[in-house]
């Protein structure tokens, strides 16, 4: 198990945060005028597909290198789904959150890769729940990185 580097943690919330304060910006957006803009619909799945990615990258650091976890699927990496239940199960993050936010992880492939075709009206409800829901994976992450610093 290699060392964790708290700092390197904190830059990845850092951008998180920076990028859901962008996704704060079209809250108030509703469904009829998210479908109405493809430029607002671009912007949000980018903006929503870099969060993910940042919590996925933190969740396997910590998987790895605090909680000793070696994946078992190849290429040795952890499914994205699976990460957020991990991180839950070892507390990282308070479980009953970890599966909120697992299905973020499964999502995430289809904004990234488009395996299925891109279904407006899912985007738009998984950035609704990204709004509530990743602002507190954030406080969870730096609640744990502040319990370092007093260690």
């Amino acid at each position: 198990m290699s060392t964790l580097d708290p700092e390197a943690i904190a830059q990845k919330l850092s951008r998180m945060v920076e990028r859901i304060e962008r996704l704060k910006a079209f809250e108030q957006l509703t469904l009829e005028e998210y479908l109405q803009d493809d430029f607002k619909q671009a912007a949000i799945e980018r903006l929503l597909e870099i969060v993910i990615d940042s919590a996925l990258s933190i969740n396997k650091t910590l998987l790895k290198r605090v909680a000793g976890l070696v994946p078992t699927d190849p290429p040795q990496s952890f499914q994205n789904f699976e990460s957020f239940i991990l991180v839950g199960e070892n507390g990282f993050i308070p479980p009953q959150l970890a599966e909120q936010l697992a299905p973020s992880g499964s999502f995430r492939n289809i904004l990234a890769h488009e395996y299925d075709e891109i279904d407006s009206e899912q985007v738009y409800s998984a950035f609704q729940k990204a709004l509530s829901q990743y602002p507190l994976y954030v406080k969870a992450i730096q609640l744990y990185l502040d319990m370092l610093e007093e260690n």
